[in-house]
């Protein structure tokens, strides 16, 4: 209780020096199109994997976890089009501290950028959307000899992602008060193994400020409507994972890794439906290391035979759904193996990609993206450099 009173009286203080008449402020917030957040979010941990079900060092599910984060927003006002058909979002960076009750975790901080908009607003309330992606770092990874059942969390950054959903409601002018639920998702894309992620549920409560008091002035234009267009993407993809070696050594003894790569090439054809979406169909041809690694005894212990393997060529169909916010575009993708060589480490026939793009030109692209089984396992993280005609 003292911890969130602390915070509200943080808060009510950094507002109320945005609201007085600074000269050295003024240049930073000199449109008044920013608001400031703090936020409290309780959740619970999902049981996806055997370290977080109970099988670590305290011997009890980790099953809770909380956070305290900070956010400073951009109020859209329509000077470009994407503002206005996502019906002013705002957008900014925001930073938060975790503790999941478990000192093989850590307290874990993340630094995202965020994406919110509203629903449906009216002058007191709306309910909204949230989605942030970003780094997250300071956890107690997985050590063979000190923290040897960790093995949710492997590397010392890994990616953040949260989606949620909320209301929100004007108490006063330019003070917001509202609740979220959501889920967060914790993982480094396999660079690193293990890396079985972790995965959550929260409930947030919020207090926004907003330095303009509620009185933004918006742009509202006529927008043409967009006719249905076509349009063909060919890319191609670079990506690796960590393969552990087979071993009968002690567990905490260091299981040997070693990088295996992926690459690939795919088309794409998609029709534009409008401003903001995206529908079409693709196929892939892939080469990935990963599946049926061979080892070969030295002198120096089991080493990975990287001799080309023409089984680990496949052939896959996918449908594909992009959105787009001016130049970057969020997808996913949920990939059919139409042939491939059936070997003992293969996977299902299934497999789903989610990743961002952003268009360097009109045409030209990069993105990355995550490839993962089974809708929670990550197979390995893709980087992409693709064209459009």
């Amino acid at each position: 209780m003292r911890l969130i009173l602390s915070l509200l009286f943080l808060f009510l203080a950094i507002t109320d020096v945005f609201t007085q008449s600074s000269t050295a402020l003024k240049p930073l917030f000199s449109h008044k199109n920013y608001s400031i957040q703090v936020s409290w979010q309780d959740g619970k941990v999902f049981g996806t994997n055997e370290f977080l079900r109970g099988t670590n060092a305290a011997g009890i599910p980790i099953n809770h976890y909380q956070v305290f984060s900070v956010r400073l927003a951009r109020q859209t006002t329509g000077t470009k089009i994407w503002e206005q058909l996502y019906r002013y979002p705002r957008y900014g960076v925001g930073f938060f501290m975790a503790d999941f009750h478990s000192k093989e975790l850590g307290k874990p901080m993340s630094a995202f950028g965020f994406l919110t908009g509203p629903v449906f607003r009216s002058n007191r309330f709306s309910l909204t959307y949230n989605v942030a992606f970003g780094i997250s770092f300071n956890w107690n990874v997985y050590d063979p000899a000190k923290n040897p059942f960790n093995i949710a969390v492997s590397s010392k950054i890994s990616s953040m992602a949260e989606a949620g959903l909320g209301a929100e409601v004007r108490l006063l002018p330019g003070i917001y008060t509202g609740i979220e639920t959501g889920f967060n998702h914790f993982s480094n894309g396999a660079v690193v193994l293990p890396n079985r992620g972790i995965n959550c549920g929260f409930l947030k409560y919020n207090l926004r400020y907003d330095l303009s008091r509620g009185n933004t002035e918006k742009i509202n234009r006529q927008i043409e409507k967009l006719k249905p267009a076509d349009e063909w993407i060919i890319a191609c993809y670079t990506g690796y994972n960590k393969s552990e070696a087979p071993s009968k050594i002690k567990p905490t003894v260091k299981q040997p890794t070693h990088t295996v790569f992926a690459t690939g090439i795919f088309a794409i054809y998609h029709c534009r439906l409008n401003y903001r979406s995206k529908f079409g169909a693709g196929v892939e041809m892939g080469y990935i290391g990963l599946i049926n690694p061979l080892y070969i005894n030295t002198a120096t212990g089991l080493e990975l035979d990287r001799t080309f393997d023409i089984r680990r060529i496949d052939f896959s169909f996918f449908p594909s759904y992009e959105l787009t916010i001016d130049k970057l575009a969020v997808f996913i993708q949920a990939g059919f193996y139409l042939y491939r060589d059936k070997l003992i480490t293969n996977s299902s026939y299934f497999y789903q990609r989610v990743g961002c793009k952003y268009y360097l030109t009109d045409h030209l692209f990069a993105a990355i993206m995550v490839r993962a089984a089974k809708f929670m396992s990550a197979q390995f993280t893709e980087w992409s450099l693709g064209y459009r005609f």
